[in-house]
């Protein structure tokens, strides 16, 4: 990859990436029917066992108490609920990376989506773990199969450039036609935007 078409991927992925509050807001299941209640309604669905809900009010908490956020998130990681695995590897990222990458890895391999995208840019950057095209390329082809748009785009550019994978152009080019699936003109990737011609 020449630095111009690094250059070029680079800001293609920053257009379609998730900040750190989008992926906390990320659509997740198993978050749906709790995502926008008030604590109120939260905490009488807690009374009644309700896990999500749990989940929901410690994210609720974390402007207010991080650490207490964290430890009580924990205790539903340590109950291998993948959204609050994947919770606690996005906040423990800046304070501890190495646990933050096992964390994420962890909900990665129960199957959540937005882990598998984090687990594949992890692998990408060499950071957290040590580099490995390869892995970071089937994090990305499972957070792609979830939905996962950020990971569409890598996939697509994996399979352009034969980065992490072996080249193959019409795979490259049907992951750019699923990415482009429902979005308007403007936004919508090329061929070439990817090297995939």
């Amino acid at each position: 990859m020449t630095f111009s078409s690094f250059s070029r991927w680079a800001l293609l992925l920053l257009m379609t990436s998730f900040n750190a509050q989008a992926q906390i807001t990320w659509p997740d299941p198993y978050l749906s029917g709790v995502r926008n209640l008030p604590d109120s309604k939260l905490v009488e669905l807690i009374v009644s066992g309700s896990e999500p809900a749990h989940i929901q009010h410690i994210i609720n908490l974390a402007p207010k108490d991080p650490a207490l956020a964290l430890e009580r998130m924990r205790t539903f990681a340590d109950l291998k609920i993948p959204t609050a695995m994947y919770v606690t590897g996005l906040w423990l990222q800046v304070k501890d990376p190495a646990a933050a990458f096992e964390w994420l890895k962890l909900a990665a391999d129960a199957g959540h989506p937005v882990a598998q995208e984090a687990v594949g840019a992890q692998y990408k950057s060499g950071k957290a773990v040590a580099r490995n095209d390869a892995a970071s390329f089937d994090y990305y082809l499972k957070a792609a199969t979830g939905g996962i748009r950020p990971a569409m785009l890598n996939v697509a550019t994996g399979y352009c450039l034969g980065d992490g994978v072996s080249k193959n152009v019409k795979e490259g080019r049907r992951w750019v036609d699923t990415l482009n699936k429902g979005q308007p003109k403007a936004k919508a990737f090329s061929y070439g935007d990817l090297e995939c011609e």
